[in-house]
């Protein structure tokens, strides 16, 4: 779904200007230019189940305090080796795309620092229009620490 988002975002200068694209962006507009019809409504109909699920368990709770990412911050090196392996950017991606995938709201706090002393994060997510609400936790989480003070 996210190639073809791009491909919508960039539809008035790709591929007319496809030499201003780096290979990656490029390669994701591409493949979301390539999806078919139905493989467009499978995706659509896994939103519409997801999103059912999320809707059914925040009916339980009112926010999931989740980390950002489930591994240390990637160094420059690191995010430039990234294309390479697929896998790579979807571990990174894990706790953060399925509420892209979803449009449910999020909000990303910081919360320490590694051994190395590179920053940590959490995010809270919450039900749909639920923004009001993860900013007064957000705000909340904040008058009782000090990390959004802090730089690396």
């Amino acid at each position: 779904m996210c190639a073809v988002e791009t491909a919508i975002a960039h539809r008035e200068t790709y591929p007319a200007k496809k030499d201003d694209y780096g290979p990656e962006l490029a390669g994701l507009i591409e493949e979301g230019r390539a999806l078919g019809g139905l493989d467009l409504t499978d995706i659509l109909h896994e939103r519409l189940k997801f999103n059912g699920a999320l809707a059914a368990m925040f009916e339980e709770i009112d926010a999931l305090l989740i980390p950002t990412m489930p591994m240390r911050l990637p160094s420059v090196a690191d995010l430039a080796s990234f294309g390479d392996d697929p896998n790579v950017l979807l571990r990174l991606l894990r706790f953060t795309a399925p509420f892209d995938f979803s449009g449910t709201p999020t909000i990303t706090l910081p919360s320490g620092f590694d051994s190395d002393g590179l920053p940590l994060s959490m995010q809270l997510a919450g039900p749909v229009l639920s923004e009001g609400q993860l900013s007064r936790m957000a705000h909340a989480f904040q008058t009782q620490t000090n990390w959004h003070t802090h730089r690396p």
